[in-house]
């Protein structure tokens, strides 16, 4: 409530790139981080995938080209949401996207790292969401930013990229950076720095 009547006084009219997801997205300044003064931030601390969805009218005013988006940790967590369920949402969310010619990027949910409790069990339903958003950008033909390949230590996240085992350090910000980079480059937009 606090974050969406602030994206209501905003001066943003217009941003290429909207950063679409929870405390993980919103924990960064995208701006800084990607070197670009294109990019905006709508990610929001204990958001569920079902909240992303009911909140893109913040995102469409934006007249995006590109969104990226990763949830799905607090379904998982909080809600004990199905796996199915929560790429159900994403599906909704990337359809509609697609529909007002914006194109969405999905980032793999995060594996917690071995220092939560039951993360053996949540990372297992982390590999079914992220295997079923696979499938969701293959059949949509957009990218699909594996950050687990990255960041993980097996099957959990590396304690070295991790604060709390589950919201991230610098480091980890780094590389997912490089890799939303890489994504904006092979698309349509050109760099624009802020520097």
């Amino acid at each position: 409530m606090i974050r969406t009547s602030l994206f209501d006084i905003y001066p943003t009219k217009q941003a290429n790139v909207v950063m679409l997801g929870d405390s993980i997205t919103q924990a960064v300044d995208w701006r800084e981080l990607l070197n670009r003064n294109d990019v905006v931030n709508r990610g929001i601390r204990g958001d569920i995938t079902e909240g992303m969805l009911n909140r893109l009218q913040y995102i469409y005013k934006l007249k995006p080209k590109m969104v990226f988006l990763m949830g799905g940790i607090n379904d998982i967590k909080s809600n004990e949401a199905a796996s199915e369920e929560i790429a159900r949402n994403h599906q909704k969310i990337v359809t509609e996207l697609i529909e007002r010619q914006i194109k969405p990027v999905l980032t793999s949910t995060l594996y917690v790292s071995s220092t939560e409790r039951k993360y053996k069990k949540i990372n297992q339903k982390v590999d079914e969401l992220n295997d079923l958003l696979k499938k969701l950008a293959t059949e949509n033909d957009i990218p699909f930013i594996d950050l687990n390949s990255k960041l993980a230590n097996g099957h959990a996240l590396d304690q070295k990229y991790t604060i709390d085992g589950i919201h991230l350090m610098g480091n980890a910000y780094q590389i997912w950076g490089e890799e939303i980079s890489r994504a904006i480059g092979s698309g349509t937009l050109a760099q624009k720095s802020s520097r």
